[in-house]
């Protein structure tokens, strides 16, 4: 079920977000909520979301309707995305960049051999078994982040383990 139910306009500079559901990862998910001119989508045909998980594309998937400091010049989904700097940006410029280059590199080796011969200038999400010898090479600004979510183990407490003494572990300790 999605988290988002609906979006009432206030006024001219509020708006109201209605939820199905409370949640802690608020904050993050209003972050994956796109704002697009309307009469773009109309003119375009394209004012039915999308689903990339469920192979439903439109025209707002490979094209761009915005006005931040860069623009689109290419898309190959899974492979490469270049953006260009926005010219017409209507806020100054406090970059130094004039092309930017997204391209995913899924085993975590390869993104570090990428970062490490300056094949690319920029990675994400280290592996934690390699931010010591990446802090180590003074070429390399390491930075961190705290994250939205938590990561966990939790076990079939219903089965048994091979060991007893894992389930007394694992049990509640009695009140």
């Amino acid at each position: 079920m999605p988290l988002f139910k609906d979006i009432k306009k206030i006024d001219d500079m509020t708006v109201e977000i209605g939820m199905t559901t409370p949640s802690s990862l608020f904050l993050n998910a209003i972050t994956k909520i796109f704002v697009f001119d309307q009469g773009w989508l109309q003119a375009n045909n394209t004012e039915k979301p999308t689903g990339f998980g469920a192979g439903v594309e439109g025209y707002a998937t490979n094209n761009t309707n915005g006005t931040g400091p860069f623009k689109l010049e290419s898309r190959a989904p899974d492979s490469k995305t270049v953006l260009l700097v926005h010219d017409s940006w209507w806020d100054e410029r406090k970059h130094n960049i004039d092309r930017l280059e997204f391209v995913p590199i899924t085993p975590a080796a390869t993104r570090i051999g990428a970062l490490l011969s300056g094949e690319v200038d920029l990675i994400d999400s280290a592996p934690m078994q390699d931010l010591e010898r990446l802090k180590a090479d003074p070429s390399i600004d390491v930075q961190t982040l705290t994250e939205l979510r938590t990561v966990f183990v939790a076990m079939n407490r219903r089965a048994t383990l091979p060991d007893g003494r894992l389930n007394r572990c694992a049990s509640p300790i009695p009140a």
